[in-house]
């Protein structure tokens, strides 16, 4: 599974730098320094006249942005251009595919791809399942794929929106006056003994050595909780169904009241409360059908196709005699 297979439209370019808060000079010069990633089949590849390159205006998938946020930081915590191009060799390396199947296991992994294919294509692939050459021609088109999402930086994405893993990026100075680059992963629901010695390895880390933590999570977190991000997160489907019938409600002007109620279970209920006037001919004809004449108010509980429970209030005054 990868971030393609629970948000298709993340690798469009959508995003503009201002979005980011970053200059179209500092993107420039950043780009000029290599610190941006360009794929190979990129049209920023190309030598162009700088006039107009300059009038081009530049438009990021969620991933690419992520990074340029993470240059962001770095830049404004003084790193160098030089260590940057490091994290960015790390950040854009491919997925350790290997590593992958390993760690889900050859018949899992087999069975992941083979549910998201075709009849036709299961045909195709089912024989190639019997040997190794299935895991070759998936690596292949790893080797070949130049999407983000196929990089380590794609990896961390996943990790963040959908494993909701915490993920530092550290820099350690060593004793040749070098830099380390490493990261430091801790999975959503981990143990407290796993949090603990997580927290206990970052301490040591920190109190030991010359160190520069970046919390990846926060990065991320700006794409999504900025207003003026909304559009994007909308047009990427950022939000799951559950939260996506909320955010239609809030939307409805029809929609008067919304009430969230959460279970022991995990689950939560939705009453939603709508609204809507009705004059002239409609009222008229909508009257008729449910009898309100004599009644102020009318509710209809659908309990399913042979059974509505239909409750009348009537209001009335008594005078006093």
């Amino acid at each position: 599974m990868n971030l393609l297979d629970y948000y298709p439209r993340i690798t469009e370019e959508k995003i503009a730098l201002l979005s980011l808060g970053i200059s179209s000079r500092n993107y420039s010069h950043w780009k000029s320094e290599e610190l941006v990633y360009l794929p190979v089949h990129s049209d920023l590849k190309i030598a162009v006249d700088k006039n107009e390159e300059k009038r081009k205006k530049v438009l990021l998938n969620i991933v690419d942005a992520f990074w340029l946020l993470i240059v962001k930081e770095l830049r404004e915590l003084n790193v160098s251009f030089n260590v940057i191009k490091l994290v960015k060799e790390v950040m854009y390396t491919d997925i350790d595919f290997q590593s992958e199947i390993n760690k889900l296991g050859k018949e899992a992994l087999i069975e992941s791809v083979l549910s998201k294919l075709s009849i036709e294509q299961k045909k195709k692939i089912k024989p190639l399942t019997k040997d190794d050459s299935f895991f070759s021609l998936i690596l292949n088109i790893f080797k070949k794929e130049e999407s983000s999402v196929y990089k380590n930086i794609g990896g961390f994405v996943y990790n963040l929106l959908i494993q909701k893993s915490a993920i530092h990026l550290i820099l350690k100075k060593e004793e040749d006056n070098g830099i380390a680059i490493s990261f430091r992963l801790l999975e959503k629901n981990s143990s407290v003994e796993k949090i603990n010695n997580y927290q206990k390895e970052l301490n040591n880390l920190y109190f030991n050595n010359s160190v520069i933590s970046i919390a990846l999570g926060p990065l991320l977190q700006q794409i999504f909780t900025d207003q003026k991000w909304d559009k994007h997160t909308f047009y990427y489907e950022l939000f799951n169904s559950n939260e996506q019938k909320i955010i239609e409600a809030l939307n409805d002007d029809s929609c008067k009241e919304i009430k969230v109620t959460k279970h022991n279970s995990g689950d939560a209920t939705l009453n939603l409360t709508f609204e809507n006037n009705l004059k002239d001919e409609m009222a008229k004809q909508v009257r008729k059908i449910l009898g309100l004449k004599e009644y102020e108010k009318m509710e209809v509980t659908y309990r399913n196709n042979s059974h509505l429970v239909v409750k009348n209030t009537r209001k009335e005054i008594i005078k006093k005699q």
